[in-house]
């Protein structure tokens, strides 16, 4: 039988919460260009979006790697206080 409906791939597929407010874990996180655009490959605006990330965040959370492609930021990091959601900055950067 033939497939009918659209491909749609799957969303945000996030760990239970608490999770991202461990300090000892270490969470991947992704930030998206907005509408498949490639801002990113611009050597002074990646520098600006990602020295915008280090100031935001420096109180929030701990980069372990950041790594800036055509169109999306992928970071690892953890929290910098325990019980604070890594999420957070996450959603704010989104």
């Amino acid at each position: 039988m033939p497939w009918t409906k659209p491909y749609r791939p799957p969303g945000n597929q996030r760990l239970a919460p608490e999770l991202y407010q461990d300090q000892s874990r270490v969470c991947y996180i992704t930030i998206r260009a907005y509408r498949n655009q490639s801002p990113f490959v611009l050597a002074p605006l990646s520098a600006r979006v990602i020295d915008i990330l280090r100031t935001t965040g420096a109180a929030a959370w701990q980069g372990v790697c950041l790594l800036a492609a055509p169109d999306h930021l992928c970071l690892l990091v953890s929290p910098c206080e325990q019980g604070v959601s890594i999420l957070n900055l996450n959603d704010q950067h989104k």
